[in-house]
C-alpha cells in the first residue's frame, strides 16, 4: 500500500514539476541550436549531498535554443556519479546549478530540481553515475550572459520528509477516512483548476512577447503558487483525485508545445 502511494504521489509530484517549468519545455521545440563548452569550478557537490554524489569531471554542454530564429532558452546536462554512501529516502532533496563567469562571479538565475525529478539519481548505486538536465528560459538568463559562461558549481539541500509515524499510522486504522486528512481536495481540485487556467494564460502571454518584462514577476508568482500546492496535493492521491491532476498536467503540456 506504502509503494503504490508513493507512486501515486511521485506522478502528482512531477504534475507540479511540469508546471514549474512548463515555460521552459515549450521552447525546446524546433530552431537554431548552439553549443558552448562548459566545466565544473569543482567535482564537489556542496550541502547536504556532498558526501553522497560528485560531478564527473570534464566537459559539458550548454544548448542555447531558438525559436522562430529568437534566442529561447538554454540547458545543461551534468553527469552525477554516486559515492558509497546511502541516500535517505526519507528525505526531500534539492539540487541547485550556478553558472559561473571567468572570474566566478554567477551569471543568470540558479536553477534547482527537486527530489521527484531526481529518481534516477537517488536510485545509484556506489559508483553509478546519472545524468541530470538543468532548465532555464529567458527569464532567467539573457543570450549576452550565456556568453560569459565559462564553468558551473553544483549545491544541494536535503530536507526530512514528513509523514506519519508507525503509531499514527495504526491508530488511522480505526479512525474515519475524513480524518485522514485535512485537505478538502474537493476544493483543491477547484483551485488547482482554475490556477491551471491562469498558468496556461501566461504561457500564451510569453509565447506572444517573451521579452515583456511583466511576465517575470507573474511567472515568480505562478511558481510560488504551484510549489505551494505540492503540500495539499500530497493529501489528495485517490485515483479520482489524481486522475484529475494527470488530466489537468496534460492540458498544461498542450498548452505548453
Amino acid at each position: 500500500m506504502w509503494r503504490l502511494r508513493n507512486t501515486k504521489m511521485k506522478k502528482i509530484m512531477t504534475i507540479f514539476g511540469a508546471i514549474l517549468f512548463a515555460s521552459v519545455i515549450f521552447t525546446s521545440c524546433g530552431g537554431e541550436k548552439k553549443e558552448i563548452s562548459v566545466k565544473p569550478s569543482s567535482t564537489a557537490v556542496k550541502g547536504d549531498l556532498s558526501d553522497l554524489f560528485e560531478v564527473v569531471d570534464g566537459a559539458y554542454q550548454i544548448e542555447k535554443k531558438y525559436y522562430e530564429n529568437k534566442f529561447d532558452g538554454i540547458y545543461l546536462k551534468v553527469q552525477i556519479k554516486k559515492t558509497n554512501k546511502e541516500f535517505d529516502k526519507n528525505s526531500e532533496a534539492t539540487l541547485y546549478c550556478e553558472l559561473l563567469a571567468d572570474n566566478q562571479s554567477p551569471i543568470g538565475s540558479k536553477l534547482k530540481i527537486y527530489s521527484y525529478e531526481l529518481t534516477e539519481m537517488i536510485n545509484l548505486k556506489p559508483n553509478e553515475t546519472a545524468w541530470v538536465k538543468f532548465y532555464i528560459n529567458t527569464i532567467g538568463i539573457n543570450e549576452e550572459e550565456v556568453e560569459k559562461v565559462k564553468s558551473f558549481t553544483l549545491s544541494s539541500t536535503l530536507e526530512k520528509r514528513e509523514e506519519s509515524s508507525s503509531s499514527s499510522s495504526v491508530s488511522s486504522e480505526n479512525e474515519s477516512p475524513s480524518t485522514e486528512s485535512s485537505v478538502d481536495c474537493d476544493k483543491f481540485i477547484k483551485d488547482y483548476t482554475a490556477f491551471v487556467d491562469s498558468y496556461i494564460k501566461l504561457l500564451k502571454k510569453y509565447k506572444a512577447n517573451p521579452t515583456d518584462a511583466s511576465i517575470l514577476s507573474e511567472y515568480t508568482d505562478a511558481a510560488q503558487k504551484a510549489a505551494e500546492m505540492q503540500t495539499d496535493a500530497s493529501s489528495c492521491t485517490d485515483p479520482e483525485y489524481a486522475s484529475k491532476l494527470m488530466e489537468l498536467a496534460n492540458k498544461i503540456a498542450k498548452a505548453a508545445m
